[in-house]
């Protein structure tokens, strides 16, 4: 995995977590490598100390590696993933085998097909509201390792597991559901002013985009573009990425495509992560033929994020405020995650971000 330039992170606490990378680990024995697995998936003991046991999400978290070596040394499934945190994949492949079962029990009992296994497919159609049940609940970040032991993905046959983590590296391979969403607002500029589309399915895309760090193929040459025509430093709470790497790196070197990977892996919420590289995305596009400024500024991206799902909670709550009665700010922050791509373009648009 190191070999095919994948950034590996396990564990879950970002306190006890294990990083390993290409140019910086050294090479362990397989024992070495086991122990600090165990290490970074210890279950939390008195008093918040770690107990250093194997526990049953270290072991996953081994199975699902060999599982990724195996691909990683047979195949180019893992092309497209500069950083993978294996704690939120297993999390993601958890909740995903969960609503498959949930959708399986659902047709079971009225004899109807209700939709396909979520996260496995690329989204289609809304589904009706008596699916919006199958949403997550909550957030990967927030699933405890101790749970897992329900699950019925702990029940898999290796050969199950594998092949999840096989549909997960071919759905959207290249991240084209983001430029798909920017063709449909230019071919169809009206959609700006049209009802928010959403559905489930697109909140799980984000979410495992965000899990394998996935980015449109020339995200890194956008990215560098921008900054240089617009002499923009990008911030995401108290991380820059400044706009002196567009003097240092041309903008097709692998360094810098590594450098921007970085800043957006300082992103803890896979699907808030995905939705930052989405409005990347848009500000090229809006910006792309603009002359050369040369006054620096600051892009402050989370704050057009948090901005973006204001904007739309609200209009959906017009639309239909009986159905959008948000509990919590996590579930509006769900539905919000759910918007379509065209949607979440001409969110962006109506905002009228500029850099």
């Amino acid at each position: 995995l190191l070999l095919a330039d994948v950034h590996l992170t396990i564990g879950m606490s970002y306190e006890n977590d294990v990083e390993w990378d290409r140019v910086t680990s050294e090479i362990l024995h397989s024992n070495s490598v086991a122990e600090k697995i165990r290490g970074a998936c210890s279950e939390g003991g008195e008093e918040g100390k770690f107990k250093q046991k194997q526990s049953l999400e270290a072991t996953m978290v081994m199975e699902i590696l060999q599982h990724l070596g195996a691909f990683a040394r047979g195949t180019n499934l893992l092309a497209n993933v500069p950083r993978l945190r294996l704690g939120l994949l297993l999390r993601h492949l958890w909740q995903s085998r969960e609503s498959e079962q949930n959708q399986i029990r659902g047709r079971d009992a009225t004899g109807l097909d209700l939709a396909n296994a979520a996260g496995v497919v690329l989204p289609g159609a809304t589904p009706p509201t008596e699916q919006y049940p199958l949403k997550r609940k909550s957030s990967l970040m927030r699933l405890p390792g101790a749970e897992l032991k329900n699950s019925t993905l702990v029940s898999m046959a290796p050969s199950g597991v594998r092949k999840a983590i096989k549909v997960a590296l071919t759905t959207d391979p290249k991240c084209d559901y983001i430029e798909k969403g920017l063709r449909e607002v230019s071919e169809r500029p009206q959609i700006v002013n049209e009802e928010l589309r959403e559905s489930y399915d697109w909140q799980v895309l984000r979410e495992l985009h965000g899990v394998l760090s996935r980015n449109p193929v020339d995200l890194a040459c956008r990215v560098w573009r921008l900054m240089n025509s617009k002499k923009a430093t990008l911030k995401i709470g108290g991380k820059t990425f400044r706009h002196e790497l567009c003097l240092e790196m041309t903008e097709e070197e692998k360094q810098f495509e590594a450098a921007l990977n970085e800043f957006l892996g300082n992103i803890r919420k896979a699907e808030f992560r995905q939705c930052v590289v989405e409005l990347l995305a848009y500000l090229y596009s809006k910006h792309a033929k603009d002359q050369k400024d040369e006054t620096p500024k600051e892009v402050e991206l989370d704050k057009m994020i948090v901005q973006t799902k204001d904007a739309a909670v609200s209009a959906l709550q017009s639309s239909d405020p009986a159905f959008y009665q948000f509990a919590s700010e996590e579930e509006a922050w769900r539905t919000f995650y759910a918007v379509d791509p065209a949607s979440m373009q001409a969110l962006f648009q109506k905002q009228n971000f500029r850099v």
